[in-house]
């Protein structure tokens, strides 16, 4: 694995990181948190992909919002993530 992966949609992960998202406080009181649709502009989150930090190893799933509808600006956000299944693998 190179530093980033995608995580399969459907996935226990998949389901734990849009959870996460959905939890996170900077989308308290919003009616759909995993989605927090922007009523002037109609941006949403996006999932950017999972990346390997170099100088710790540990992997977290990135998301984006170009318009987050509190924040009104741009918001980057980084959930801890599982390491790829391929690595998973080679640890056993």
């Amino acid at each position: 694995m190179e530093g980033i992966y995608f995580a399969e949609r459907g996935s226990p992960e998949w389901d734990s990181m849009w959870a996460w998202l959905g939890r996170h406080p900077i989308n308290q009181g919003i009616d759909e948190p995993t989605v927090a649709p922007d009523p002037e502009w109609g941006e949403c989150w996006q999932y950017m992909g999972t990346e390997e930090t170099w100088s710790d190893g540990r992997w977290f799933h990135c998301f984006r919002h170009r318009h987050h509808p509190v924040r009104q600006e741009r918001v980057y956000l980084r959930c801890p993530a599982s390491p790829p299944p391929s690595q998973e693998k080679e640890k056993t």
